[in-house]
């Protein structure tokens, strides 16, 4: 059939083909060089779906292309780390992606569509079936969709874009907010695979073409411009995927009497925890001085929190203090960087600036 009539294909996908999983259906019209736009409606996502198609969709969108998405909350599905890529390339790209959530509050009804639509000069294609923007949904599962194609401007055209147009209407814009407000009510998922409640032992070994990292690595390895990428590090407190490992230069001229540090706002967001106008009570502790010190961190707008930890006051500067997340919730184990490591950790672990001119760190997994 010609790209002016209707056509429709089922879309089997099976996990171990390879070449049926529907990540790679989404790929293939994300880079054709005449699409025009892409809409999707998923009642679950997930970092590790959408991180299967993020390169497809960031090179999209750096061609000019449009993108608006709705995923399902308050599923206790759709995780913080979905929200969080979504609002990054709302950020990234304003006047090109719009990103958006659809909240359903009933005890016996859910919000469930599988939506895809590629929309072309001449025609539109829609993937309509069992897949959500989650890692099954794309890969791992048996799914079944079936896509359409159908001539611009007719009746099946015109019935999908008024669909578009209700559900955008009562949806709502993904927000730092609204992802805090969600995970602190546990309405959201988790990034870490589970078990099944069936409680079957056995897992299916299928390889992927891209590895599944954590969201706060993507960000930072995508590079894009320093001021998007600490805002969206800074909101990133809901992440499930957190860093293990803050390393932080200390300076001379942040010293406050010795005792000081300044921790960028970014870091309070994606290693501590603490969201925007938040305080969290922490323990350091630095295990060769047999010191602890307990402390409240406070999120504020401006780009540093001055930290005051005795434990640094004799030590010599600049040095890298290494912040490594404790067995115990809000407890962070520290040490300092030897001399003669200085330099070389400094150039492969702290990628990062808040300013041209102030303390460089970096967060490792």
């Amino acid at each position: 059939m010609t790209k002016s009539e209707l056509a429709a294909e089922l879309l089997w996908q099976d996990p171990n083909e390879p070449s049926t999983h529907l990540y790679r259906v989404v790929e293939e019209h994300l880079a054709s060089h005449d699409i025009l736009q892409c809409r999707v409606a998923a009642a679950y996502a997930s970092w590790g779906g959408l991180s299967l198609v993020s390169d497809a969709l960031e090179d999209f969108l750096r061609r000019g292309k449009k993108l608006q998405t709705v995923f399902g909350i308050g599923n206790m599905i759709t995780t913080p780390d979905a929200l969080l890529y979504a609002l990054y390339l709302k950020t990234r790209y304003p006047k090109q992606q719009r990103a958006r959530t659809f909240e359903w509050r009933y005890g016996n009804s859910e919000f469930h569509p599988k939506y895809y639509e590629f929309q072309y000069p001449d025609r539109l294609v829609t993937v309509i079936g069992s897949s959500n923007l989650t890692n099954g949904g794309l890969a791992m599962n048996h799914e079944l969709s079936v896509s359409v194609t159908a001539p611009a401007v007719t009746a099946i055209w015109r019935s999908c874009d008024a669909g578009w147009k209700r559900l955008w209407k009562r949806s709502q814009d993904v927000t730092p907010e609204q992802i805090r407000a969600l995970r602190n009510a546990n309405a959201l998922g988790a990034e870490q695979a589970k078990a099944r409640r069936s409680g079957k032992s056995q897992f299916l070994d299928v390889r992927l073409p891209r590895a599944k990292k954590p969201l706060f690595r993507h960000l930072i390895e995508d590079e894009p411009a320093r001021q998007v990428r600490h805002e969206v590090l800074a909101a990133a407190d809901s992440l499930t995927e957190k860093p293990a490992r803050l390393f932080l230069q200390i300076l001379e001229h942040e010293t406050g009497g010795g005792h000081q540090i300044q921790l960028p706002v970014a870091t309070l967001g994606a290693f501590f925890g603490v969201g925007k106008d938040e305080s969290k009570d922490v323990v350091f502790r630095f295990p060769s001085l047999s010191e602890e010190v307990s402390v409240k961190l406070t999120h504020f707008e401006n780009h540093t929190y001055r930290v005051r930890l005795r434990p640094l006051k004799e030590i010599p500067r600049p040095a890298i203090v290494v912040f490594e997340r404790g067995a115990e919730a809000g407890t962070y184990d520290c040490k300092v960087v030897t001399a003669a490591q200085y330099e070389r950790t400094l150039r492969l672990r702290c990628s990062e600036q808040t300013r041209e001119d102030s303390r460089r760190w970096g967060l490792q997994q």
